[in-house]
């Protein structure tokens, strides 16, 4: 697919939730990344319950699971894609949603690892997170 448009233009912006909160906006050029069911829970592990994805004790535990490097090198691939000529031309922004169950560790832990390898590829990349105030709710 060709556009006029130049990719060089574009940014990504990398938004953790959690999907047992309210549902993020999906306007424009949207990947979601849904964990809800995959990599290690920190809810399970009563240390590390209200502890959040920011702490690296927390991402490592996350981060280290089995899949989580595919997991980030697919989405990686993915942003690329999209980047690179498949996004719509009129959005300058592409948004990935990266989901978990209550959107403080899983979702921010991979949400930040996401957006620091985009980072250090060259492609500007903001990381917000949605949910990571909220109390901790039921895995």
């Amino acid at each position: 697919m060709t556009t006029d448009f130049d990719p060089a233009l574009r940014k990504v912006e990398v938004t953790s939730f959690g999907f047992l909160h309210e549902f993020p906006d999906t306007a424009g050029n949207v990947l979601l990344v849904n964990l809800s069911d995959k990599l290690r829970n920190p809810f399970e592990d009563p240390e590390m319950r209200h502890r959040t994805g920011l702490e690296p004790e927390v991402s490592h535990h996350v981060l280290s699971t089995r899949g989580a490097v595919t997991i980030l090198e697919e989405t990686l691939g993915q942003v690329e894609a999209l980047l690179h000529g498949w996004a719509d031309p009129h959005f300058r922004i592409v948004r990935v949603l990266v989901g978990c169950r209550g959107g403080k560790h899983r979702s921010v832990a991979v949400a930040e690892a996401l957006a620091s390898a985009l980072n250090d590829r060259g492609i500007p990349t903001l990381v917000n997170h949605l949910h990571i105030d909220r109390p901790v709710i039921g895995a």
